[in-house]
């Protein structure tokens, strides 16, 4: 077995930004606005870091082959975009009525918070939480309580290569003074470095009538995690810029060649290799290198007890091909 001895890491200083469990996401600019057919091959999408959705938030968690989901971000002066690629071994659409249960069947959610100001959004529009129904229907719930659709503040579209599902959306982004049904509501300003709240999530449901899995895209802490829907505090943070580096990049669709345990970790982790040669790599939110660590076994353990708590990912490079996984430090 291999030890591997941590490098120093500097401590975040991220004054800005509600918490370090959160993640930090990074979104180019779109010189030419991808077209939202589903299918994701605009050259804005090879230019963005595949990030993923692996946080259980609600009921059993899924193995590989059941759900996995990767999404990126990119932006233009007018609107959002999002790509996600979802692995679901089933696709279930129960409730034929968009405004019921629409939460039980297979959903596909997006949570954007514009000034990323953070706290209750349930009954206003300080952030919109857009649940995407298999029908393409987007549903949040309004300051009356009730649900409503809200297809009008965006466009989506998805295409299925067997049981992986491409979803490709471009939101109009709104401030809080957002009102239902107006027909000129006030859009936010997008530039590089503005700093807005984000979050991704998904309901899997694999033929019932109720969701098996909630799966989010943020660290939660607390025993009910499934908190999104209604408090912007827990969304990441995403920057919008003019480039980004894409040193983290996370492949898709690709089998994992490396398992870490415990995860969420505390001061040390065993990361089980299928291969006995080969790199691990530990990068922060910001994508920086903190640890390199050459692999000579199929098993390391890592010692992470000087490591701030957050998120990281790690990745496992070997034979030409890197695998990566998120990390969480607690």
């Amino acid at each position: 077995m291999v030890s591997c001895k941590k490098i120093p890491f500097f401590l975040f200083i991220l004054s800005a930004f509600s918490s370090f469990s959160q993640n930090y996401y990074q979104a180019p600019k779109a010189l030419t606005p991808p077209v939202i057919d589903g299918l994701g091959n605009d050259s804005i999408w090879s230019k963005s870091n595949w990030h993923m959705v692996d946080q259980l938030w609600l009921g059993v968690q899924p193995n590989a082959d059941d759900f996995t989901e990767y999404f990126k971000v990119s932006w233009d002066s007018n609107k959002l975009y999002v790509l996600a690629q979802v692995t679901d071994d089933s696709l279930s659409d129960h409730y034929s009525n968009p405004l019921s249960s629409y939460w039980e069947d297979d959903t596909w959610e997006v949570f954007i918070d514009e000034d990323k100001s953070g706290g209750a959004h349930e009954t206003n529009y300080n952030a919109f939480g857009y649940h995407i129904s298999k029908s393409l229907d987007a549903v949040d719930v309004g300051t009356d309580g009730s649900p409503h659709l809200y297809n009008s503040n965006l466009t989506v579209q998805r295409t299925a290569n067997g049981k992986i599902y491409t979803w490709e959306a471009a939101f109009d982004v709104y401030t809080d003074a957002f009102v239902y049904g107006a027909l000129n509501n006030p859009k936010a300003t997008l530039f590089a470095g503005k700093i807005m709240g984000f979050a991704m999530a998904y309901c899997d449901n694999d033929g019932g009538t109720t969701r098996q899995s909630f799966i989010g895209s943020e660290v939660v802490a607390g025993v009910d995690k499934n908190v999104a829907y209604k408090n912007a505090s827990v969304f990441g943070t995403l920057e919008l810029l003019d480039s980004i580096s894409s040193t983290a990049i996370v492949p898709v669709n690709e089998p994992q060649n490396f398992s870490v345990f415990p995860n969420p970790a505390g001061d040390n982790i065993t990361v089980q290799l299928k291969a006995s040669t080969g790199k691990l790599e530990l990068f922060d939110i910001y994508s920086s290198l903190v640890l390199t660590q050459e692999i000579s076994s199929d098993s390391c353990q890592l010692n992470l007890e000087n490591l701030s708590s957050g998120v990281y990912l790690l990745r496992y490079s070997s034979a030409g091909k890197s695998h990566s996984q998120k990390l969480v430090v607690e």
